[in-house]
């Protein structure tokens, strides 16, 4: 686990709010692959979309209130982050025990990203980031984008 201190500037930014029930995974899902589809290599792309998977999973478990989705894409790497008021924790080792049948998102998360952490405050915030390899020369723009829930 990493600290979460990044004053990189990006290149884009999304935001979506999901509401915390099951259905919450497949459209974070959703959310990440169409955001960052014709920007990321396909490998890459499937490991945002599985560690996406696992944290929101986790968000939809032991968290509390809506969720906050935020994908923000630098130059030489994507950072996904999940927000919600639940109370927080500690990550503790992060070693499958043999026999498990569950528990293994933050094994994943820790395993498949370059970087990862968990910060807490008023809202807890679990992120990872992976490496980026671009179809095209990456830009220097700071696009940002903020969704609501579908009605």
């Amino acid at each position: 686990m990493c600290p979460d201190t990044d004053p990189a500037p990006f290149r884009e930014r999304a935001s979506f709010v999901l509401a915390r029930e099951p259905q919450a995974i497949g459209e974070a899902r959703h959310r990440i692959a169409k955001f960052v589809r014709g920007r990321l290599r396909r490998a890459a792309l499937g490991r945002v979309e599985l560690l996406v998977s696992e944290i929101v999973t986790n968000a939809v478990h032991h968290g509390d209130g809506d969720l906050e989705l935020v994908v923000t894409i630098f130059d030489d790497r994507v950072r996904v982050e999940v927000h919600d008021a639940g109370p927080g924790f500690v990550p503790e080792a992060l070693e499958a025990p043999p026999g498990a049948t569950g528990g293994f998102g933050l094994y994943l998360v820790a395993a498949l990203s370059e970087r990862w952490g968990v910060a807490t405050g008023p809202r807890t915030r679990v992120w990872f980031e992976v490496a980026a390899a671009w179809p095209q020369a990456p830009g220097t723009t700071n696009r940002t984008s903020t969704s609501q829930p579908a009605a």
